[in-house]
C-alpha cells in the first residue's frame, strides 16, 4: 500500500528549472550555464518565447514547445536570425535532417545551432482528413435535405 508521501515525491519532479506559463514565456534555463532567449512560432503546441541553455538543440526546442502539430510542414523549418551588423538572415532546413542525422546516407546535412534572439518558425496549413471531409459532406447533405423539405412543405400548403 502506498502512503501519501509517495505521491508528494512525484510533484517535486522538474525538467531543469522548466516552468510553463499562460503568458507564452517558458523558462528552461540552467543556472550553471549561459542561457539565451529564443522564440518558437507556428504549428507547435506551445508557441512563445523560451529561455533555454545555449547548448539547446533545435530538436530540444521543438520538444519544449510540445512538438510539431499534425498540420506542420516539417520539410520547411526556418530560423530567422539578426546578425551583429544588423542584417537579418533566414536559415531553412528539414526536420528529418535533425531527427535522423545519424542514419542519413549523405555527408551533407545541416542542423543549425541556436543563437540568442533566434526565431524558429514551423510553417503549416490545416489539413483535412477523411473524417473532416465526411463531416463537411454530411453538413451539406443536411442543409440540402432541409431546403428540399421546406420547399415541399410550401408547395403542399399552397
Amino acid at each position: 500500500m502506498l502512503s501519501s508521501n509517495h505521491f508528494a515525491q512525484i510533484t517535486d519532479t522538474e525538467l531543469g528549472r522548466g516552468s510553463f506559463s499562460r503568458s507564452g514565456l517558458y523558462d528552461f534555463s540552467d543556472p550553471g550555464t549561459i542561457n539565451i532567449k529564443v522564440a518558437v512560432w507556428g504549428y507547435v503546441s506551445r508557441p512563445g518565447k523560451y529561455v533555454v541553455p545555449d547548448y539547446t538543440t533545435v530538436s530540444d526546442l521543438l520538444s519544449f514547445a510540445g512538438g510539431p502539430s499534425r498540420d506542420s510542414e516539417l520539410d520547411d523549418l526556418r530560423i530567422y536570425r539578426t546578425l551583429e551588423n544588423g542584417t537579418e538572415e533566414m536559415i531553412k532546413f528539414n526536420y528529418n535532417d535533425i531527427m535522423w542525422e545519424n542514419n542519413l546516407n549523405t555527408k551533407i546535412r545541416f542542423t543549425p545551432k541556436l543563437q540568442a534572439s533566434d526565431i524558429l518558425v514551423i510553417p503549416g496549413s490545416p489539413k483535412l482528413f477523411w473524417t473532416d471531409w465526411f463531416n463537411i459532406g454530411l453538413q451539406i447533405f443536411s442543409i440540402t435535405l432541409s431546403i428540399v423539405s421546406l420547399l415541399l412543405a410550401i408547395n403542399y400548403y399552397n
